[in-house]
């Protein structure tokens, strides 16, 4: 019996709470005090229909993120999990601080991959969360396995550019992002040129990284980009004070593989003869005379030369 009253009280408060709410909504112009109302209804009963489509109707007004807080606890509560993906977007919308809202399309993620069996709309939502919280690697796992497993390896590349993009201030993480970037595009998408324009992108945010050089010179190499293999070549060269030989020994390797592929007719002429290769180093070496040592440019000269020579 007493049970029972309290099971009955419970609901006229609900009832009294949801009425109070509506007027609020709908006669007073109080969208804060009604947002409140729906949601102490909703504690009260997360089922409660009418507060679900009172806090419903408020996703659309200033009252957003409380409403959209209370309906994915609602939610939650009664394990909904097709209503929580519907919220997801609006939650998210509605979030003003941008790693809770990284936090949102990760949850959101792991609902479409763990309940509707839908790994593309994972991967999408966390390609939407990436960016947001670039500095955490665990949502940067996540993307990367759900690419692996749709092979949607575009949308991860993307993702990863954007998040690149936004650690402003952070060039060694952004730069990190980059190679990241760069491997899927080189492994994955077979996309020498993509790779090329990430190694760029992070040689860029660390100029002085002889490493970050010679990456960028293998994938302008392999792309025909003679000009930038070139560039990339003298730049290592002018750091380390010499003429590195294996890198030397990749544009040729890649020009052998061009000059292969004119003379079977798979590519145009332009794409990358020897002829190119050298015009390409010999610009770079002059213009930056002012940076190398004598030597050095000497030697690189003479790469050039012994290029257009045998070949």
């Amino acid at each position: 019996l007493l049970g029972g009253a309290v099971e009955r009280e419970r609901h006229t408060t609900e009832l009294r709470l949801v009425r109070l709410a509506d007027i609020k909504r709908t006669q007073l112009g109080d969208d804060e005090g009604a947002a409140e109302l729906y949601r102490q209804a909703l504690v009260l009963d997360p089922s409660d229909e009418d507060a679900r489509v009172g806090m419903t109707a408020m996703l659309e007004g200033s009252q957003a993120h409380a409403a959209a807080e209370a309906l994915w606890t609602a939610y939650e509560a009664a394990d909904e999990w097709q209503q929580l993906l519907e919220l997801a977007t609006p939650r998210s919308e509605a979030e003003p601080d941008a790693i809770k809202r990284a936090q949102i399309l990760a949850d959101a993620a792991k609902l479409h991959e763990e309940r509707a069996n839908d790994d593309i709309q994972a991967l999408a939502a966390i390609a939407r969360a990436v960016p947001l919280a670039a500095q955490r690697r665990e949502l940067r796992s996540t993307l990367l396995r759900l690419a692996a497993k749709t092979g949607a390896w575009d949308v991860a590349v993307a993702a990863l550019e954007d998040a690149a993009k936004a650690m402003i201030g952070d060039d060694e993480a952004a730069a990190e992002l980059r190679l990241v970037q760069a491997n899927i595009a080189e492994k994955h998408l077979d996309d020498w040129d993509a790779a090329l324009a990430a190694h760029q992108a992070a040689s860029q945010l660390t100029p002085d990284d002889p490493v970050q050089l010679a990456h960028v010179v293998r994938c302008a190499a392999n792309a025909g980009r003679w000009p930038a293999a070139g560039a990339a070549v003298v730049a290592h060269a002018a750091i380390v004070g010499r003429s590195d030989e294996r890198l030397i020994h990749s544009i040729e390797g890649a020009a052998r593989e061009a000059a292969a592929a004119v003379d079977e007719g798979t590519v145009d002429e332009t794409t990358g003869t020897w002829a190119n290769a050298a015009a390409g180093l010999v610009g770079a070496i002059d213009a930056a005379r002012d940076s190398l040592a004598a030597p050095v440019a000497s030697k690189l000269y003479s790469t050039a030369a012994a290029w257009y020579r045998d070949h």
